[in-house]
């Protein structure tokens, strides 16, 4: 438990789900609950809420049946495999693995979808694969993830060049705000978001998008892509100096929860010329 806000907030750092006090007690003692709401409301009832639609993840996608069935989903993986260990180091929710896979050799498992893609094998290593769907649920492509520490880090690769690099385009809703993420790993853990995965998409007109880069203020490439983000009349995210974390998975990993880190973004979200004004600010301060 820890108070944020003059509200007290629960926080399980084994599987990394957080929320309010007030829903923990509803969720887990209906009568300790009824008692909460007298004592702090003075009410002794509670009109239902109507809860809102949340995405489903009961059916896994269809392209496991298809080019990934040779893969293992993340969530298929025992306790000790080593993409598993990866994925929970990494704190990323249980409720995330299904859509994640794992190949021991990346490079082949490519050339069996793209042949002659990697004409040297020989190097091949096992990575997570981070797959890219479109809004019907079809695979454009797919993002593989070294588990060890080589270089390239990531290999994106496209089965349709025409399609941006996106992740997150399948179940995103385009009639709520929609945050843009840099990475398909950092956007896993904040509700109703994409990921870039190396491409700028600055430039596209998204219905109510909110641009959320890395917190490295002395890296010239995200400064110049905030810049043409907020000229392109984009909301985005300007994260706060007492924020030490380089991106959301470092905060996850730090402790902080989802709702957590959900009111920052919302809190720090900026456009227009408040938006320029505290770029410079945040330039200055780091």
């Amino acid at each position: 438990m820890y108070l944020y806000e003059a509200n007290y907030n629960f926080k399980c750092h084994n599987c990394g789900y957080g929320t309010s006090l007030k829903r923990l007690i509803q969720d887990t003692d209906p009568e300790l609950y009824k008692q909460y709401l007298l004592e702090r409301f003075g009410v002794t009832e509670r009109k239902p809420v109507k809860k809102k639609a949340k995405l489903s993840f009961n059916n896994a996608p269809k392209y496991i049946r298809k080019e990934f069935k040779s893969l293992k989903k993340i969530s298929q993986l025992s306790p000790a495999h080593v993409a598993k260990k990866y994925v929970e180091r990494r704190c990323i929710p249980t409720n995330q693995h299904y859509k994640l896979f794992y190949a021991s050799n990346f490079y082949s498992f490519v050339n069996t979808l793209i042949p002659n893609k990697f004409d040297d094998v020989g190097k091949d290593d096992p990575r997570l694969v981070i797959p890219f769907l479109n809004e019907n649920g079809t695979l454009i492509g797919f993002q593989g993830r070294t588990l060890y520490n080589r270089n390239p880090k990531y290999i994106t690769i496209m089965l349709d060049e025409n399609q941006p690099k996106v992740f997150g385009l399948d179940t995103v809703n385009k009639n709520r705000t929609i945050y843009v993420l840099e990475g398909p790993i950092d956007s896993l853990f904040v509700d109703n978001s994409i990921a870039m995965a190396g491409a700028d998409l600055s430039s596209l007109h998204l219905p109510d998008a909110v641009f959320v880069y890395d917190n490295e203020p002395r890296n010239d490439e995200i400064l110049k892509r905030m810049d043409k983000s907020i000229r392109n009349g984009n909301s985005i995210v300007i994260w706060p100096s007492y924020n030490p974390h380089k991106d959301i998975n470092d905060m996850i990993i730090a402790g902080h929860s989802m709702g957590y880190i959900d009111d920052m973004l919302k809190e720090h979200t900026y456009s227009g010329l408040k938006a320029s004004t505290k770029l410079s600010e945040w330039r200055r301060d780091k």
